[in-house]
């Protein structure tokens, strides 16, 4: 069965009206990406994802996927940069994805200056 999704923020920038618009739109997965309690999914908490999960279970909902910015600078910045500021934020975010229990991470794209 095909099911429709989302990003969360297309809903409502509250991530408690958001939810509830899933809900009258017929929506029962979610595409977590940002505006979750104001941060985006990769900047929550342990206490924030359990917060959000308790949210979304008792609506019946689930969650498809997680949207991520893990590596939004410019790729122009270097390897060095990626892996002081990006690279741990992995760990963390598996860490909110063993709570929140998504199908899938997406990796949105790095940021180019030299993309037209």
């Amino acid at each position: 069965m095909v099911e429709l999704t989302v990003l969360n923020t297309m809903a409502a920038s509250d991530f408690t009206q958001a939810l509830d618009r899933h809900l009258e739109w017929g929506l029962r997965v979610l595409d977590l990406k940002d505006l979750v309690f104001g941060k985006r999914i990769v900047d929550l908490t342990a206490e924030e994802a359990l917060q959000a999960q308790a949210l979304i279970r008792d609506r019946g909902l689930s969650v498809y996927c997680f949207s991520t910015q893990l590596f939004e600078p410019e790729v122009e910045l270097g390897e060095e940069v990626f892996r002081r500021d990006h690279l741990g934020k992995i760990d963390h975010t598996i860490e909110i994805a063993r709570i929140l229990q998504p199908k899938m991470i997406r990796l949105l794209a790095a940021q180019t200056s030299r993309r037209a």
